[in-house]
């Protein structure tokens, strides 16, 4: 949380030197942030959990979307909109093999192959950007049927930042008690289970705790 609300102080800077220097200057503020988690790697005992939790490790996810808006903003990515919406769903669905050589690999908590996070960041920010950049640019009616469910886990998303450990937390613990039965649940549906419960606890969050306090910033209009 100390690190999101971080981003929040600098980007007021950042977006109005980013104005000006445009994607070259955030380019080079890219370049930046290579040097320092080189040196952070030849350093740390605990380089992945540094690129995890820390300004220096995520700070080009940061820039990544910073000129994914730029680029939106300015129409620099011009491109008809069947290719857009092919190239989304693409990189949506490379996420998939993506996510299961990061667990084989370098999953997070490992000290093994940490040199791997000297770019893992930097290119898990390159396909979301990619994504949102490209379904930007292909959205037609058909692709805007998903765009309410998307765009309600997206109010929901700070609870479910909060709130997701605990609820894969105790489908593990659930997960556990079933073996002592001699029940075997299938990985995958524990997997389900455990988004499942977490979208709901966030939506049930943001509904009683976030929106009432986000309607405080509003005056009430007599109708």
């Amino acid at each position: 949380i100390s690190l999101e609300l971080f981003f929040y102080i600098i980007f007021p800077f950042l977006g109005k030197f980013a104005q000006k220097g445009g994607l070259k200057y955030l380019a080079k503020l890219f370049i930046i942030a290579l040097f320092l988690k080189a040196a952070l790697y030849i350093s740390s005992e605990h380089f992945q959990l540094a690129m995890y939790s820390t300004l220096i490790g995520r700070i080009d996810q940061f820039l990544f979307g910073m000129a994914g808006a730029i680029m939106i903003h300015n129409k620099i990515i011009r491109i008809d909109k069947w290719k857009a919406r092919l190239l989304s769903s693409g990189l949506a669905l490379l996420l998939i093999p993506y996510s299961i050589w990061l667990e084989g690999h370098s999953p997070l908590g490992s000290n093994e192959n940490t040199y791997f996070w000297l770019l893992i960041p930097s290119a898990e920010a390159l396909l979301f950007t990619g994504i949102i950049i490209f379904s930007f640019e292909g959205c037609t009616r058909y692709v805007k049927a998903i765009d309410s469910p998307l765009t309600r886990i997206a109010a929901s998303s700070y609870s479910l930042y909060l709130l997701h450990p605990a609820a894969l937390k105790l489908v593990e613990w659930l997960s556990d008690r079933s073996n002592y039965l001699n029940l075997t649940l299938p990985i995958e549906l524990v997997a389900i289970f455990g988004l499942t419960l977490s979208l709901f606890i966030a939506e049930i969050s943001y509904q009683t705790i976030e929106k009432p306090f986000l309607k405080l910033k509003k005056p009430e209009t007599n109708s």
